[in-house]
Order: C-alpha cells, then sequence, then structure tokens
C-alpha cells in the first residue's frame, strides 16, 4: 500500500473478500486527505518450472520483463542496485532513484519511456 499524490493504490492477485480501511496516526493539527481510492483487480499469472530458479534469473535469461505495466504502476525487478530513470514521450524526467529488488511503483496513467522502452500505464 503506498500514499502518494493523494491516493491510495494497492493491487490484490486473486478474487477474495476483502475489507478496506485506512488507519492514520495524526499529531497536532496535521490533516490527510485522500483524494482518490481504488481497489483494481489485476489477474496472477501462473509461471510454470524451468531453467529459471527467481525472478532475478527470468529477467536475466529474457523470459521475464525488467519493467512491467500493472495498474497504476510499473513493477520493476533488478537483483542488483540499479538507476531507474523514467522519462514521459515528450522528455519530462519523472522518476530517478536506485531500485533493488521487486517493486511496484505507482505512476499516473500514460505512456513513459525507461531504458529506451515505451511503458504504457493504464
Amino acid at each position: 500500500t503506498t500514499l502518494a499524490n493523494q491516493t491510495v493504490a494497492f493491487t490484490v492477485g486473486e478474487e477474495m473478500p476483502i475489507t478496506l480501511g485506512l488507519i492514520i496516526n495524526l499529531t497536532g493539527w496535521t490533516a490527510i486527505d485522500v483524494a482518490e481510492f481504488k481497489l483494481m483487480r489485476t489477474p496472477v499469472k501462473v509461471v510454470e518450472p524451468d531453467d529459471d530458479t527467481s525472478v532475478y534469473d527470468a529477467v536475466e535469461s529474457g523470459s521475464m520483463k525488467r519493467y512491467t505495466p500493472m495498474g497504476n504502476a510499473i513493477r520493476v525487478i533488478n537483483r542488483e542496485p540499479r538507476r531507474m530513470r523514467v522519462f514521459t514521450v515528450d522528455g519530462s524526467l519523472v522518476f530517478d532513484q536506485l531500485v533493488e529488488g521487486v517493486h511496484v511503483i505507482p505512476f499516473a496513467p500514460g505512456i513513459y519511456v525507461i531504458d529506451g522502452e515505451k511503458i504504457q500505464v493504464k
């Protein structure tokens, strides 16, 4: 679960009953405003056993993409720390960080360019 740009977003991989709630600790007179709350269903892809022993091996062998659009986000898979620079199609830099591991990073809908590859976030 993330809270960025006043949007709460998370993905559930299979059909199941879900209870939603927010617990937010506020101190003093601080307040929080959630402008949008959205629940999206993303199907889970079952991967059959092969020569790849991890998602990192799958990325390195080319059987899995390093960057994959997922709802309002991009899933990133990096075995080692790797600089991830994300640009809009008009060339504006919107993300520039070292990313290591498997992460789902929220992005607004649009077309982005990462390592010369266009990724569409819906």
